[in-house]
């Protein structure tokens, strides 16, 4: 079972659920992630003074949709993974699209762990 922690999620095996028994780290999107990515689609003629955070609306950071569709493929490829389509289309805010990736990757997580056989 995937345990969050702070930026990263830390999956632990079915025999022991101690802290000695981690398997894998896996890196989740973070906002200054995101923050990055909107920042290079921008250009530069976004003021820096301006603060994106998880409730930031996408539609009022002046991102065409192709421009949000690129910072949400990085995001796939950074991470190998692939988000939820509609759910993408549906994000209203920077958090929306944290939580469709971050799900996306914890649900990468669950596939492999089925297939492996040894996960819960």
């Amino acid at each position: 079972m995937p345990i969050r922690i702070g930026w990263m999620m830390v999956r632990m095996s079915n025999e022991s659920r101690s802290r000695d028994s981690i398997q894998e780290v896996i890196a989740l999107i973070t906002i200054g992630e995101v923050e990055v990515l909107i920042r290079r689609q921008m250009r530069g003629k976004q003021s820096k003074d301006i603060v994106l955070d998880e409730n930031t609306e996408l539609r009022d950071m002046g991102l065409s949709s192709l421009q949000i569709a690129e910072v949400v493929f990085s995001l796939e490829e950074e991470h190998e993974v692939e988000f939820d389509p509609a759910r993408s289309a549906d994000a209203k805010t920077l958090g929306d699209l944290i939580r469709v990736g971050n799900e996306a990757i914890a649900g990468r997580g669950a596939v492999t762990e089925g297939q492996a056989g040894g996960w819960a």
